[in-house]
């Protein structure tokens, strides 16, 4: 560390403890202060190397995928600031939204180790590793309702009241996917695209009219999230229409 650092980071830490460092000037003074001095900037400093980071959003275990972007938000407590650095020590940037985006598409190791590099007043004051587990995404999923599959028996009612979600099946963090639309053909009429994550008036009216044993499509389901993209799309579902019960 450079001795001007040290020493502003020295002074400010006193200054917590309300000690004027003013009294360093008197020459008398510094032979008595200067060990409580460094008592407390070293508990102090201790502290702080004690406190891990927390990455927010993260289930366990600790796994990065392929194939889509990895949004993490990662905070040290009791620091000013941090940076993020992968293996081949270059700097992560931090987006606007104070997410890092980790980019794992061509990792083909299994694994990756990122270095948190936790900062205070300045000093770089300690440095943790975090390794990661790389994964390839499975395909996205789409859930109707409490049904989940690519073959699906249901009744009008039960299609009526539904809502369309889309989940990955190995994700291990909530990347609240949401669905913006999606195309429908009902038996041999022609293919319809809705834009909402559930069954519209109009569709229904469709489907109050067929018997059992009929069958519709739902396919190219549009969705998005706020922390990742992916380009799969989910697998075609096949719904056959059963009786109420």
């Amino acid at each position: 560390m450079e001795f001007n650092k040290v020493y502003n980071f020295l002074e400010d830490t006193i200054l917590n403890y309300t000690i004027s460092f003013y009294v360093f000037d008197h020459l008398e003074m510094k032979t008595y202060l200067l060990p409580i001095f460094l008592f407390f900037s070293l508990n102090i400093l201790g502290q702080n190397i004690h406190a891990k980071p927390i990455i927010e959003f993260l289930r366990s275990p600790k796994v990065l995928y392929r194939g889509i972007y990895n949004n993490l938000k990662i905070n040290v407590s009791k620091t000013d600031s941090i940076q993020l650095y992968d293996t081949e020590n270059s700097l992560i940037p931090k987006s606007i939204t104070g997410y890092y985006r980790i980019n794992c598409t061509s990792n083909k190791l299994g694994r990756k180790t990122l270095i948190v590099k936790s900062f205070l007043n300045g000093l770089n004051i300690k440095s943790d590793s975090i390794i990661f587990k790389v994964e390839n995404i499975d395909r996205p999923r789409l859930k109707i309702g409490n049904y989940s599959g690519k073959n699906l028996k249901m009744t009008v009612d039960e299609l009526k009241n539904a809502k369309l979600e889309v989940f990955v099946y190995n994700l291990h963090q909530d990347y609240k996917i949401k669905v913006s639309g999606y195309k429908i053909k009902i038996a041999d009429e022609k293919i319809r695209h809705v834009y909402r994550d559930s069954i519209s008036t109009e569709i229904y009216s469709k489907l109050k009219d067929l018997q059992a044993g009929k069958e519709l499509l739902i396919f190219d389901v549009q969705y998005h999230s706020p922390y990742f993209r992916c380009g799969k799309r989910t697998s075609p579902v096949y719904i056959e229409i059963m009786n109420e019960r």
